[in-house]
C-alpha cells in the first residue's frame, strides 16, 4: 500500500503542477477574497473550521477532526486537502472561517468560488465518491438560526449535471434544479459564480476550468445569506482538492454606474502612501541619487524639498486619477456590453 500511496502522490503532484500553471492563465480576473493552497506547514484549524461561521455547534455528528487521519476528517497531504469521510450514518461539513457575501450589492456584480478536483478516492484501491459535494453560503447546520436560505450544496456529479439544493441538510430542504453538464472528475477546476441580474434574482453558473458550462439557474436573494465555504462529508464519499478559491469582481463590474468616480478616487488616495513614502524616506533616496537631487534645485521650493512633494503629490494623483477613472470608464462599457 505504501508504494500505491506514492504513486497516487506522485499523480497528485503532477497534476497539481499543470492545475496551477493553466489557471493562472485562463482564470477569469477578479479580486481575490479568499484562497488556499494547502501548501502551508500549519494547522488547517487557522482557516477551516468544522462549525459554519456564526453557528452554534459542528456540523454533524461526529464532527469533522482538523488535521486528523481517521475519518470523518481532514488534513493536508503532499499540498493538498483530503477530504476523509468516516463512513457514519447522516451529513458533515467543514467550512471556511471567513464569510463572503453571496448576494452581489450591484447589478452584473458576481462573486464565484472554485476548486481544483485532484481525486475522487484517497488510495487506487478505494472507489470513486459517487458525488463531489461542496457547499456556498455555509451558515446553519440545525436550522435553529432566524437567517433563512443558505446552506447551497453543490453536489457535483462525475457523469453529468450538477444538483442544487438549497438549505441543505434536513427535512426542509429544496431542490432547485441542475446546472452545468460535465462531469466532476479529477483534472480539473470546477466552481460556481454568482451574478446579480435583478434586484432580487441571482444567476448561478456552473464553471469549469473558469469557464460557464452548461445550465445555469436562478436564485433569490434569501437563498444567499453571507456564509462560508465547504465541503460536504456524507456517504462514504472521499476525494482530494486544492486551490481553493473565492473571488469577486473587478472594479468595472463593482460599481458600473460611477466606475470614472471610482478610478479617480483611487489615484488620490494611491497618492497619499506614495507621498508620504517620499517625504518620510528622503534622506535615504536622495544620498543615492544625485541626478534628482541637482533636477530638484531647479524646481520650486528647492530649499524645502518635503514641502514641494507635499505640495504636488496630491496633483499626481488627481493625473492619475484621471486616466484610471477614464481607463474604468471604457471597461465599464465594454463589460456591460458582453453582458448584454
Amino acid at each position: 500500500w505504501q508504494v500505491q500511496e506514492k504513486v497516487l502522490d506522485t499523480e497528485q503532484a503532477v497534476l497539481k503542477k499543470e492545475f496551477a500553471q493553466w489557471v493562472a492563465e485562463h482564470r477569469p480576473r477578479g479580486r481575490l477574497a479568499f484562497e488556499d493552497r494547502f501548501d502551508d506547514a500549519g494547522s488547517l484549524a487557522s482557516r477551516w473550521s468544522n462549525t459554519a461561521p456564526g453557528d452554534d455547534a459542528p456540523g454533524g455528528t461526529p464532527p469533522v477532526a482538523l488535521d486528523g487521519d481517521q475519518g470523518p476528517a481532514a488534513r493536508t497531504r503532499e499540498g493538498a486537502l483530503q477530504i476523509i469521510e468516516g463512513g457514519g450514518v447522516g451529513d458533515r461539513w467543514i467550512s471556511t472561517r471567513p464569510t463572503f457575501n453571496w448576494r452581489p450589492e450591484k447589478t452584473n456584480d458576481w462573486i464565484q468560488a472554485s476548486f481544483d478536483l485532484l481525486a475522487s478516492r484517497l488510495t487506487d484501491k478505494a472507489g470513486n465518491a459517487e458525488r463531489i459535494g461542496w457547499f456556498i453560503a455555509l451558515h446553519d447546520f440545525d436550522h435553529n438560526s432566524k437567517t433563512p436560505g443558505g446552506n447551497i450544496l453543490i453536489d457535483g456529479h462525475p457523469g453529468g449535471p450538477t444538483s442544487v439544493i438549497v438549505d441543505y441538510p434536513g427535512s426542509g430542504s429544496s431542490g432547485r434544479g441542475n446546472i452545468g453538464a460535465t462531469g466532476y472528475t479529477p483534472g480539473h477546476n470546477y466552481g460556481v459564480r454568482i451574478t446579480k441580474s435583478t434586484e432580487d434574482k441571482f444567476l448561478m453558473e456552473h464553471l469549469v476550468d473558469g469557464a460557464p458550462d452548461g445550465a445555469s439557474l436562478t436564485l433569490k436573494s434569501e437563498d444567499l445569506p453571507p456564509g462560508g465555504f465547504g465541503f460536504e462529508y456524507c456517504c462514504g464519499r472521499s476525494f482530494i482538492v486544492d486551490n481553493v478559491r473565492v473571488e469577486v469582481s473587478l472594479i468595472a463590474r463593482q460599481v458600473p454606474s460611477r466606475s470614472f468616480l471610482h478610478g479617480l478616487l483611487l489615484g488620490l488616495v494611491n497618492s497619499v502612501w506614495i507621498t508620504a513614502s517620499h517625504i518620510i524616506f528622503f534622506s535615504q533616496y536622495i544620498a543615492t541619487h544625485a541626478q534628482e537631487a541637482g533636477m530638484m534645485k531647479s524646481m520650486p521650493l528647492p530649499d524645502a524639498p518635503r514641502l514641494m512633494m507635499a505640495a504636488t503629490g496630491p496633483v499626481v494623483g488627481l493625473v492619475s486619477g484621471i486616466v484610471i477613472g477614464l481607463f474604468a470608464f471604457v471597461a465599464s462599457r465594454f463589460v456591460k456590453s458582453i453582458r448584454a
